[in-house]
């Protein structure tokens, strides 16, 4: 993958030239706005998008700081950033700077969804060993008011201390009311989509290494303008956070697997 470089556009009556760049595979809002030197509030208002998701080939306009040129001269490229190889993560698990704002929306029959949400009632459970799994469903349920210690039904989720399947956990969560379905095949938008309607959900991913161990989290919240994932997760903390990019290529571990916890 090679990034195309930025062009100038001259303005004409500005002391600055705008700066544009076409969107290439692997690029992602908050990669752009870091390498241009804004932030992605700043590109998202410069550019009037509405989603942190972006279009291959799109073009965006940057702020630009060089001196307007005359028009007989040539454009000076900027320098692009380095291409991230396809299975690199581009940030990793971080404390991002903000928290998406308390979520009063509900999204009837999954309509039209807002650009973030947060789940400001799901709990962190700090797991015990190996004991992600349980401790996800722990936190998740904390949202609906049950306090379960962690270690309550390790033994029945966890039979002969081995990790937690898909089908114990919904097979738990059904026998305690919820409505639990397992999905394969998860995208992002199917996560957003059940964290407005106010839905925790817990995926299965890698737990920070692509290939590495797989580990259960629990997504609080996203915020597309920071085009991030914010979770509740087991090993890391209660509101972590990775960008879009590389919660996705994270979760490409058995399926993609989802479960959203809802009211029965």
């Amino acid at each position: 993958m090679k990034l195309a470089p930025l062009v100038l556009l001259l303005c004409c009556g500005l002391a600055h030239a705008t700066q544009t760049y076409r969107v290439q595979p692997g690029d992602t809002l908050y990669r752009i706005a870091r390498t241009a030197g804004v932030s992605v509030d700043d590109l998202i208002a410069l550019n009037g998008l509405t989603t942190s998701t972006l279009g291959l080939g799109q073009t965006l306009t940057l702020p630009g700081s060089a001196p307007a040129t005359p028009p007989s001269a040539a454009p000076s490229p900027s320098a692009s950033p380095s291409p991230l190889p396809s299975n690199r993560l581009e940030r990793g698990i971080f404390l991002p700077d903000r928290l998406p704002a308390p979520s009063t929306f509900r999204a009837a029959g999954f309509g039209n969804r807002p650009t973030s949400a947060y789940l400001s009632g799901v709990g962190y459970v700090h797991q015990t060993f190996n004991n992600c799994g349980p401790a996800s469903i722990s936190s998740a349920l904390t949202l609906y008011g049950l306090n379960i210690p962690q270690n309550k039904y390790q033994a029945q989720l966890r039979p002969g201390g081995q990790y937690m399947s898909a089908g114990a956990g919904q097979k738990l969560l059904k026998k305690l009311g919820f409505d639990a379905p397992v999905n394969k095949g998860g995208t992002l938008a199917d996560v957003k989509r059940e964290v407005a309607a106010g839905n925790p959900v817990i995926v299965l991913q890698y737990a920070k290494q692509i290939g590495k161990v797989p580990h259960w989290r629990v997504v609080r919240g996203y915020d597309e303008a920071q085009g991030i994932i914010v979770m509740s997760d087991p090993l890391h903390g209660p509101n972590v956070a990775l960008t879009e990019r590389d919660f996705d290529l994270l979760w490409n571990t058995q399926g993609r697997l989802y479960i959203p916890v809802r009211r029965g």
